[in-house]
C-alpha cells in the first residue's frame, strides 16, 4: 500500500499528459497547409481555362463582308481631271454583275449619271469633287478636279485678262482660252477650238462690224483674232463669249476714239 501511494503522484502526471494530446487543435501542431490533412481554404481553378468555362464565340466579320463575300468595286478613270464643260466617263470595275449607283459630293461642280458619265459645271475657279460609286454595299471613292479657263488677250507676247479691253476702229485682237494660270489650252484635245464664239452688242450694226479674221488651229495657238472695222463707232461696248457644252467665259471691250 505505502508503494502505490508513493507513485499515485507519476500516475497523476501522466494521465495529464495523455489528456493534452488528445483534446488539442483540429490542425495538427507545425503542419502547413499542401503537406498533408485537410486546410482551411481551397483554391477555385475552374477559371483558370477560359476555353473552357466561357469558350469564345464567332468572330466579328462585319468589316470583311467584302472579303467573305469575294465581291468587288474600283473606279476607274482616263484622268483626274477635266475643263469646265467637258465631259468624263468613268468606269465602274465589279467583280460580278451588280447594279451601280453613282453620286457627286459637290454638283456644284459636276454631276455624274448613273451610267458614270461626269460633267463638269461651269467655274470661276479650280475646284473639286468626289465621285462615289456603290454596289453591294461596296463603295470605292475617286477625286476629280474641275479646271476652270476664261478668255484672255495676247498683248505684249503675254495672255492677259483686264476686266475691259480698250480698242479702237481698225484695231485686231487676239483671244483665246486660257486656264487659272493664263496659259493657253491645248490638252486632250481641249482648246479654243472646241468652243463656240459669238460676238453680242446692244448696237446689232457693231456686231456685223467685228469680224472673225483668224479661226483658232493649232498653227496659231488656238488664237480667235477679231478686227474692228474702221469705220466702227466709237463709244460703243460689246463682249466676245466662247462656249463649250454647259461651260462659258467671255471677254469685254469697248471702242474708243
Amino acid at each position: 500500500m505505502s508503494l502505490l501511494l508513493r507513485h499515485i503522484p507519476l500516475l497523476l502526471v501522466a494521465a495529464a499528459a495523455l489528456s493534452i494530446a488528445s483534446c488539442g487543435s483540429d490542425e495538427p501542431q507545425g503542419r502547413r497547409p499542401g503537406e498533408g490533412g485537410s486546410t482551411d481554404t481551397t483554391t477555385d481553378t475552374t477559371q483558370r481555362n477560359d476555353s473552357t468555362v466561357n469558350p469564345p464565340g464567332p468572330a466579328d466579320t462585319t468589316s470583311r463582308d467584302s472579303t467573305s463575300s469575294g465581291f468587288s468595286l474600283r473606279l476607274s478613270a482616263p484622268r483626274h481631271y477635266a475643263y469646265m464643260g467637258q465631259s468624263l466617263q468613268l468606269t465602274a470595275i465589279t467583280s460580278e454583275t451588280a447594279t451601280v449607283k453613282w453620286r457627286s459630293t459637290n454638283t456644284m461642280v459636276a454631276i455624274v449619271d448613273q451610267n458614270g458619265l461626269v460633267v463638269m459645271n461651269n467655274a470661276l475657279h479650280d475646284d473639286s469633287t468626289l465621285i462615289i460609286a456603290t454596289a453591294n454595299g461596296i463603295a470605292d471613292t475617286l477625286t476629280l478636279t474641275n479646271r476652270a479657263w476664261h478668255v484672255a488677250r495676247l498683248e505684249g507676247g503675254h495672255w492677259n485678262s483686264p476686266s475691259i479691253n480698250k480698242l479702237h476702229p481698225g484695231d485686231t485682237l487676239s483671244i483665246t482660252i486660257v486656264d487659272s494660270g493664263n496659259r493657253p489650252i491645248d490638252d486632250d484635245g481641249f482648246n479654243a477650238g472646241c468652243c463656240t464664239w459669238t460676238v453680242t452688242c446692244r448696237e446689232a450694226d457693231v456686231a456685223k462690224l467685228i469680224a472673225a479674221s483668224l479661226p483658232p488651229s493649232h498653227d496659231n495657238g488656238w488664237q480667235m483674232r477679231y478686227t474692228i472695222a474702221s469705220d466702227a463707232p466709237v463709244n460703243v461696248s460689246f463682249s466676245i463669249m466662247a462656249r463649250y457644252n454647259g461651260a462659258a467665259a467671255s471677254i469685254s471691250c469697248t471702242i474708243q476714239p
